[in-house]
């Protein structure tokens, strides 16, 4: 926190107006790094089973 109280006025605007890009950022990342494997999984997942399906239709009379 001493950090902040040792800047200028000037450079602190500054930092604040290059933070909240940054961080939005961060978030969007974070939130496509939460749903992309759920997706990719539940995708993966339904091949798998879309493919199990077959078999059993196929081989079940």
């Amino acid at each position: 926190m001493s950090i902040f109280l040792s800047l200028d006025k000037q450079s602190l605007e500054k930092f604040n107006q290059s933070a909240r890009p940054t961080g939005i950022a961060m978030i969007v990342i974070g939130i496509i790094g939460i749903v992309f494997p759920s997706v990719i999984s539940l995708t993966l997942s339904f091949f798998i089973s879309s493919l199990f399906f077959r078999l059993y239709v196929k081989y079940s009379g």
